[in-house]
């Protein structure tokens, strides 16, 4: 069956499956560092829980409310793109201060704060790069991200609901130091991109 292996350009390769490790994570706040630094992330879910309406010897389920779950993406620290340092000091942009004076102590979140300190967070699911741009026949000047993002995922009103500076330093072991982050966010935009078209 050809259609399994079809590798035109324009037509691209409909049974091409999405892989775990081909993906980029983005703050807007942020730069590079997080995306080059970032070494796994969930993607978004969503949960509803249906209310129930019992009669008689029955009982029906109505649809409820749809809440977005919580994510948790996970970077490698480092004393250059310090991403320990770059959430601590998101979180004191957000209006967190330490206790030190009598005024210090009335500071607090806003979700205005929060929101900008931490931007806008995308995440972008790559294909395997057998795509240059977006129209690779007119392109004059093909690009990465022009062609190669398969579907975006935009993360609205972000928020930081865990940091986690590190799991513990040990003299046994040598791995790498990580941070972990939970975000809460209000919803989730999802974009598909450079989809296949046929002749």
């Amino acid at each position: 069956m050809a259609f399994f292996t079809e590798t035109d350009r324009t037509l691209g390769n409909p049974f091409e499956p999405k892989r775990k490790f081909r993906w980029l994570v983005n703050f807007s706040t942020m730069g590079n560092n997080a995306t080059y630094m970032c070494k796994g992330v969930k993607k978004p879910s969503v949960t509803t829980t249906p209310t129930p309406h019992q009669f008689l010897n029955h009982e029906f389920k109505y649809p409820a409310r749809l809440k977005w779950d919580n994510i948790e993406l996970t970077f490698i620290d480092s004393f250059q793109a310090n991403m320990g340092s770059s959430f601590y000091n998101i979180l004191r942009a957000a209006g967190y201060q330490q206790p030190g004076t009598a005024n210090e102590t009335l500071a607090g979140f806003t979700k205005a704060n929060m929101v900008a300190a931490l931007g806008q967070v995308t995440i972008r699911q790559l294909d395997g790069g057998s795509v240059d741009s977006v129209d690779p026949v007119n392109d004059i000047n093909p690009t990465f991200l022009g062609g190669n993002i398969r579907e975006e995922w935009v993360l609205t009103n972000s928020q930081l609901v865990n940091v986690k500076f590190g799991d513990g330093l040990t003299y046994g072991e040598e791995g790498l130091v990580e941070v972990g982050i939970t975000l809460a966010f209000d919803y989730a935009t999802y974009t598909e991109l450079n989809v296949p078209t046929s002749l």
